[in-house]
C-alpha cells in the first residue's frame, strides 16, 4: 500500500514554531539536560484560586455537561459587563461568542468573515498564528512593515498605503506579542480615522495581554477613540493570560450579532461548545479575580525590571522597555555574520537553534514574527531561572568568532 498523503490544505500549514521549540527542549530534558525556556507564551504563576475554587465547585455540582454553543449565559453576561465597563460600550449577551481558546476564537471569527481572496492586514512582528488561521481561511495575508522607529506600531501612512479593495481584516494586537509595546490613544485615535473611511474594512482588536499593562488598569482602545468605528470593531480575548488559564482553554469575540451568531453556528458544527467547567471558573475569575491580578502586574513589572538592564548589558543584544505582556523584544541583529564553533550565524532560526542546542535556553526566533533581526524572550520565570538564562545568552554570545 503506497503512502497516504496529507490533504494539500493540510499541507499547506505549518507547526506552530513556539511549540517545536517546546518539544525540542523536552526531548532535551529527557536526556538530562538543564533546559530553561523563555519561549512560551503561558504564566508560571497558578490559576487563580477563584477560579479553581469554581472549577470544583461546578464538578462536585455535576456541571459536566454540554452548553450553548456560544456560552453559558453568566459567563457572556460577565464578559459584557466588564467589556461595557471598560469602554463605555453598550453590548449585550448577543454581541458575544465564546469559544474553546483565543487561537479558535481568532479562527471562528475569520472564518465567519473572510471569503477566499480577501486580504487580511497584519503589522510586522505580528502572533506567528495570524497568518496560518489566514492561510486556512483561504484569505491573504498583507504584513505591513513596521520600523523600530514607531516601537514597531501601525501608523495612519502605512495604513492608508496598504489598504485595497481587497483588504477586509486589520489585526491589532495591543499589547503585542512579541514586542510587549502598547498603542497609546492618540495613535488609536489617529488610525481610526482612516479606518472610519473605509467601511469594508473590519478590526480584529487581539486584546488577550490588555489587563497586563504596567501604566493603565486596561490597555488603550480603538473603542475609546473620538472616532466612532464600534461597528468595524470585533474584540477577541479571553483568560488565558491576565488570569493565568491557558490549559483552561476560554477566550471569546464581541462584535456585530450577525457575525457572532455565525461564529455560533460554525462551533455548533466544530467543537459544539466549550467545556462546561472552565467556563464556570471564567465567570469566577472575571468577576472576583481583581485583587489577584493587581498581584501578578506587580510581579510582571518586578521581572521587567529585573531582565530588561541585564540583557542589556549584553554586547550584540539590545532591548527596548515593554509596556505590558510578559515579553522582550530583543534585537540581535548584531550578532548575524559571526560564528559559533563553525556555524555561521545568519539570523534568528540559527540563534535560536545554536543557544538551545548548545547552552539549553530556549527562545522564539523573530523570523515567524515577520522580523529576522530579533528573538522573543519570554519573563514569565522566576527570577533566578531567569538570570541563569540570561547568563547562558551572554556565554553564547560571547563565545561567537
Amino acid at each position: 500500500m503506497s503512502e497516504l498523503t496529507p490533504s494539500n490544505k493540510v499541507q499547506q500549514i505549518e507547526a506552530s514554531p513556539t511549540l517545536v521549540l517546546v518539544s525540542k527542549a523536552k526531548e532535551l530534558i529527557a536526556q538530562g539536560k538543564d533546559v530553561i525556556s523563555l519561549s512560551v507564551g503561558e504564566p508560571d504563576w497558578p490559576t487563580l484560586e477563584v477560579a479553581k475554587q469554581a472549577g470544583i465547585e461546578a464538578i462536585n455540582q455535576d456541571f459536566t455537561n454540554y452548553t450553548p454553543a456560544r456560552g453559558i449565559a453568566p459567563l457572556r453576561q460577565a464578559i459584557v459587563d466588564q467589556t461595557n465597563n471598560d469602554f463605555k460600550t453598550n453590548y449585550d449577551i448577543n454581541n458575544v461568542a465564546v469559544a474553546t481558546g483565543g487561537k479558535f476564537v481568532i479562527y471562528s471569527l475569520l472564518y465567519s468573515i473572510l471569503n477566499p481572496g480577501d486580504e487580511v492586514l497584519m503589522p510586522t512582528p505580528f502572533w506567528v498564528s495570524y497568518p496560518a488561521i489566514v492561510g486556512i481561511c483561504e484569505a491573504k495575508t498583507v504584513a505591513v512593515k513596521t520600523s523600530k522607529n514607531s516601537q514597531f506600531k501601525l501608523t495612519p501612512e502605512l495604513l492608508e498605503k496598504h489598504l485595497t479593495d481587497k483588504s477586509r481584516v486589520l489585526i491589532l494586537n495591543s499589547p503585542s506579542n512579541p514586542s510587549g509595546f502598547l498603542y497609546t490613544q492618540d495613535e488609536l485615535n489617529d488610525l481610526a480615522k482612516v479606518i472610519k473611511k473605509y467601511p469594508r474594512l473590519l478590526v480584529l482588536s487581539d486584546d488577550i495581554y490588555n489587563r497586563l499593562t504596567f501604566d493603565y488598569d486596561v490597555a488603550p482602545h480603538l473603542l475609546n477613540c473620538d472616532t466612532d468605528i464600534s461597528k468595524q470593531i470585533f474584540i477577541v480575548n479571553g483568560v488565558s493570560k491576565s488570569y493565568a488559564m491557558t490549559g483552561w482553554r476560554i477566550g471569546w469575540a464581541i462584535g456585530d450579532k450577525n457575525i457572532i451568531g455565525a461564529m455560533g453556528a460554525f462551533q455548533s458544527q466544530t467543537t459544539s461548545s466549550t467545556v462546561s467547567i472552565s467556563q464556570k471558573a471564567a465567570v469566577a475569575a472575571i468577576l472576583k479575580g481583581g485583587d489577584e491580578l493587581i498581584k501578578i502586574k506587580k510581579l510582571l513589572k518586578n521581572r521587567r525590571d529585573f531582565v530588561l538592564p541585564l540583557l542589556n548589558a549584553i554586547d550584540g543584544v539590545s532591548v527596548s522597555k515593554p509596556d505590558g505582556a510578559f515579553y522582550m523584544w530583543a534585537d540581535v541583529s548584531g550578532c548575524y555574520g559571526k560564528s559559533f564553533n563553525d556555524s555561521k550565524i545568519n539570523g534568528s532560526d540559527d540563534f535560536a537553534r545554536l543557544l538551545l542546542e548548545n547552552y539549553s535556553v530556549v527562545v522564539v526566533p523573530g523570523n515567524p514574527f515577520g522580523e529576522d533581526d530579533y528573538i522573543r524572550i519570554s519573563y514569565a520565570v522566576k527570577e533566578e531561572r531567569m538570570k541563569e538564562a540570561i547568563d547562558r545568552i551572554h556565554s553564547f554570545i560571547s563565545s561567537m568568532s
